[in-house]
């Protein structure tokens, strides 16, 4: 594939720039072809191309064939676990099909190796998701509380994980983060303070009745025709992207773009069926969004000039409680993290760790009443951690809390202050956090352990900690913050 070629020499353009060493190059561009799940897109040409790179080494080209190994065997047992499911529908015969989302229904559509993704579950959706599940648990199935009110339920079997939908979320824009989003780029700043609500389109199985073939390499499953897979993958592409957060390449993956690629390529694709689908679902801000990465990143095709806007802006959610990051390079999409969104807001110095509590940060910009929430955050290291102390104003009992949220690497750390007490919801093993000096102001001491900040042994990391006071506000202060390894000082 031309296009994933393109994607592989821009890499190792940019690596060039970044890392010498062929262990490095090694390492990130495995790291890259994981995250955007291009493994089922290298074909034979690239693969040998990539052999032959000087940039990188043996050790790399054997990992890729271990993945590509590993794909074929986890292709083989989700097609003869989706067998196994027709079966019994046409045992049984139930009118009513099972629907294949995404994954492999892509490769039964194309018949082309190099659309299969690498996937670690199956889709299904289905007129009557109990009876689904209970067919399931027939054939040694067992349930699983679903992560989202989309999912019906989550099914288990050995190594096959399989999710019933409900109905499939298309998310848009509210008029009213749209026109935030406008007025800060139009003042130049990337970070703007409004909570992401967004309008949700349900799209369910009896929508998608419209738009179904018979799979014959799936025991007979119904898939989707290409319009709907191109709707499917920008709701799900735009609906990653917007909740993403501080996800590597903001939670964008490469090989469902190729996959809209292939589609709108495809034999049955029609360009005004299409158009009518993104105007009944709702799904203009999802598809606006892909045209616009396929434009940016590919710098080509009709799908593009067809349905991107050129005054769209695509803000991204970075806290719960309200603070929304617009993306403005392309870098952001396929190659940055943390450590290099925290570099682009970053204006203060690199903290260094000592014993001593470092001085107070004076400079906390982003703000989104204008006035920082945070009277005063130090930074020290203690017996192999990193020890954060903040001071708060007074918290009013029953009436105003603060929510705290701390992001590095992939991690996620999340807990509540309110009536004097802290209430955890996400905590990674190893930290740990206290409440302090509850009287007229409070303080809240952090720690977290270097194994986990410095886990890929960099010499700075990048870390973000939110704090939220609710009851009068919501007041929100983000504090992007670049923080020294202990080794280096």
């Amino acid at each position: 594939m031309h296009e994933l070629q393109l994607l592989m020499d821009g890499f190792l353009e940019f690596s060039a720039k970044n890392w010498t060493d062929k262990q490095s190059i090694d390492k990130k561009l495995l790291r890259f072809i994981q995250n955007h799940k291009l493994i089922g897109k290298i074909d034979g040409f690239l693969l040998e191309k990539l052999q032959h790179t000087e940039m990188i080494s043996q050790y790399f080209y054997e990992q890729l064939k271990s993945m590509r190994y590993k794909l074929g065997v986890e292709i083989k047992e989700h097609t003869l676990a989706i067998i196994e499911i027709m079966n019994i529908f046409f045992e049984m015969e139930i009118k009513d099909l099972p629907i294949v989302l995404k994954g492999l229904s892509i490769y039964g559509l194309t018949n082309n190796v190099n659309s299969i993704k690498k996937s670690s579950d199956i889709d299904l959706i289905y007129s009557d998701p109990v009876l689904l599940e209970a067919l399931l648990k027939n054939i040694g199935y067992r349930r699983v509380e679903p992560k989202g009110t989309h999912e019906h339920c989550v099914m288990l079997k050995g190594n096959i994980i399989l999710e019933i939908h409900n109905y499939f979320p298309v998310i848009d824009y509210t008029e009213e983060i749209s026109n935030k989003a406008k007025k800060a780029k139009a003042n130049h700043f990337n970070v703007f303070f409004q909570i992401p609500t967004l309008q949700t389109t349900k799209l369910t199985y009896q929508d998608m009745l419209s738009g179904v073939i018979s799979c014959d390499f799936l025991g007979g499953a119904l898939i989707l025709d290409a319009n709907f897979q191109v709707l499917l993958i920008s709701a799900h592409l735009f609906r990653s992207y917007v909740n993403s957060q501080f996800q590597y390449s903001c939670g964008v993956t490469l090989c469902e773009l190729l996959d809209v690629l292939d589609m709108v390529n495809h034999s049955s694709f029609d360009y005004l069926i299409f158009e009518n689908y993104v105007k009944m679902y709702n799904a203009s801000s999802s598809v606006e969004f892909v045209a616009y990465l396929i434009k940016t990143i590919f710098n080509h095709n009709k799908f593009s000039e067809y349905f991107h806007k050129k005054e769209s802006l695509f803000p991204k959610s970075l806290f719960w409680s309200g603070a929304m990051y617009i993306p403005s390079h392309k870098e952001e999409f396929l190659y940055h993290g943390i450590n290099e969104f925290v570099s682009k807001l970053v204006t203060n110095r690199t903290i260094p760790l000592g014993d001593v509590e470092t001085e107070p940060l004076q400079e906390l910009l982003y703000n989104s009443h204008g006035v920082a929430n945070v009277e005063y955050i130090s930074f020290r290291k203690n017996d192999g951690s990193l020890v954060i102390k903040l001071k708060f104003p007074k918290l009013i009992n029953d009436l105003t809390a603060d929510v705290f949220e701390i992001f590095f690497n992939s991690r996620r750390c999340c807990f509540v202050v309110e009536n004097g007490e802290i209430q955890t919801e996400a905590k990674p093993e190893g930290c740990n956090w206290m409440l302090i000096d509850y009287v007229m102001k409070y303080s809240v001491i952090i720690e977290l352990p270097f194994n986990l900040l410095f886990e890929f042994k960099q010499d700075t990391i990048g870390m973000v900690i939110g704090i939220t006071r609710w009851g009068n506000g919501p007041l929100t202060t983000l504090v992007p913050v670049l923080i020294d390894s202990p080794n280096k000082c």
